[in-house]
C-alpha cells in the first residue's frame, strides 16, 4: 500500500504557524496594580487622604481653658468691647456692676487700645474703685501661650507688676501687692481684650 507523503511546502507553513503561535502566547503583558504610573492627568483624592490633620490643644491662643468655661455664655463675646464683653458673662455680674459704679467702662472701652483684664468672678469680691480695677488689667493683649512664667507684666495702675506661675490650664496670678488668684477660665475674648476670670480679686 502507497504511503501519503505531505508536500514539503505545507509542512514548512505549518512549522511557521506553530512558532508564531507560540510567540504570541509568551509575550508579557504590563502588570496591573496599585504600582502602575499614571499619567500627569490623574485626578488626585479630593479629600486629601494622605494629608496630616494638626493636632489641637485646649491651651492654643484662642482656645478658652479652665474648670469654669462651662459656664460662659453661649453667645459670642469677640466683637464686644471689654467692658461690653464683661457684662454678657453670668459669672462676672458683680464685676460689670463695679466697672460701672466706677465709670471704668469707657477706659476699658478705648479704641485703639488692647489690654489683658483679670476679672474677679461673683463668689469673690470684687474691686470697689477704678484704681483697684486698674491694677488688674495689663496694659497690653496677651493670651496663654505669652503669659508665661517669668515674666512681669504692667498694669493700668502704673506701679507695680502682675506676674504669672503654673502651666497647663492650672494659671495662677500674683498682683503687685502679692496677692495670688488662680484662673479659672481664660482666654475669652473681646474685640481689645483678652478676658481671664480669677477666683480673688489682685
Amino acid at each position: 500500500m502507497r504511503k501519503f507523503q505531505k508536500p514539503a511546502g505545507a509542512v514548512a507553513l505549518a512549522i511557521i504557524a506553530a512558532i508564531t503561535v507560540a510567540g504570541c502566547t509568551n509575550r508579557e503583558e504590563p502588570a496591573k496594580g496599585g504600582n502602575e504610573v499614571s499619567d500627569g492627568n490623574a485626578m488626585a483624592p479630593l479629600n486629601g487622604a494622605n494629608s496630616a490633620t494638626p493636632a489641637s490643644s485646649s491651651n492654643e491662643a484662642g482656645a478658652p481653658f479652665g474648670k469654669a468655661c462651662s459656664k460662659l455664655p453661649q453667645a459670642q463675646t469677640g466683637d464686644l468691647p471689654a467692658a461690653e464683653a464683661i457684662a454678657k458673662i453670668p459669672m462676672l455680674a458683680n464685676f460689670s456692676d463695679a466697672v460701672q459704679r466706677a465709670a471704668f467702662g469707657p477706659e476699658l472701652n478705648k479704641q485703639g487700645e488692647h489690654y489683658t483684664v483679670f476679672a474677679t468672678t461673683d463668689s469673690a469680691t470684687a474691686p470697689n474703685s477704678a484704681d483697684k480695677l486698674r491694677r488688674q488689667v495689663l496694659t497690653e493683649q496677651q493670651n496663654r501661650s505669652t503669659l508665661t512664667e517669668g515674666k512681669q507684666f504692667s498694669t493700668l495702675a502704673g506701679n507695680g507688676k502682675v506676674s504669672v506661675s503654673g502651666s497647663g490650664d492650672e494659671l495662677t496670678v500674683t498682683g503687685s501687692d502679692g496677692a495670688k488668684a488662680n484662673v479659672i477660665c481664660g482666654n475669652i475674648k473681646a474685640a481689645n481684650a483678652t478676658i481671664f476670670i480669677i477666683d480673688k480679686a489682685l
